[in-house]
């Protein structure tokens, strides 16, 4: 499936160009180099991509979930540039912007009972941090310093940065670490892990067995007066 409009790009050079140029954030450099080139993406179309030799790709990670609404939106994209041209950036350090005061509201009537004021970040790393930060700093006022502790689902995923990384179960501990102290996982309680654990498979990994207090290094009297919050975002099927 081809498109005219990415047939007008070289691909050859153009790909050879991000090989040299960009810096891919996961993928190793040289298993892109011994394929075919490094895909270039070029457009979308709902849930449609283009690379630059004109192949179609289903974006079924849309974006990394955040394009829900599907690519080439005009409507979006007219409502950026409206925004770009009154106001392209706003610090929140010490003040806010009409369109986040606005969203705030929107959110606002959607969230249950009094969840009704909002930290809002440029993306999931970032909140994943703020969330923590927030977290402890909470702790830290209300008396209680030694409450940091941060306890996690194996097979989660929060994001790049660093802190979001330490409770991460799945981080690279040899490039990136030492990582965050203070950070324990727990298993995830979904029924395809229980089954591998039950069957003795190691790719459930280690700390699947024992009580709850046990799983996380800290015993039951510990947790109350130590942790400051627990991550229970979906786990992936380790």
């Amino acid at each position: 499936m081809a498109d005219d409009a990415a047939r007008s790009y070289e691909s050859g050079p153009l790909e050879k160009q991000a090989l040299e140029h960009v810096w891919i954030h996961s993928a190793r450099w040289l298993d892109l180099a011994e394929r075919d080139g490094l895909r270039v993406l070029v457009r979308g179309e709902g849930s449609t991509l283009w690379d630059a030799r004109g192949n179609a790709y289903l974006d079924g990670l849309a974006g990394l979930y955040l394009v829900n609404v599907g690519h080439g939106r005009r409507e979006i994209g007219e409502a950026m540039a409206e925004q770009a041209t009154q106001l392209a950036y706003a610090s929140s350090a010490s003040y806010t912007n009409l369109a986040a005061v606005k969203l705030a509201d929107v959110l606002a009537g959607l969230t249950p009972g009094d969840l009704n004021r909002f930290f809002l970040c440029s993306g999931g790393s970032e909140a994943i941090e703020s969330a923590m930060k927030i977290a402890k700093q909470v702790q830290a006022m209300r008396g209680f310093p030694k409450r940091y502790k941060i306890i996690a689902r194996r097979g989660g995923y929060h994001g790049a940065t660093m802190g979001a990384m330490s409770i991460t179960s799945s981080r690279n501990e040899k490039f990136f670490g030492p990582f965050m102290y203070g950070v324990s996982f727990v298993p995830s309680r979904r029924p395809r892990l229980r089954q591998r654990r039950r069957a003795g498979n190691p790719g459930a990994g280690p700390g699947y067995g024992g009580g709850g207090g046990r799983r996380t290094g800290l015993d039951r009297e510990q947790l109350p007066r130590a942790v400051a919050s627990i991550l229970a975002a979906r786990s992936r099927d380790l």
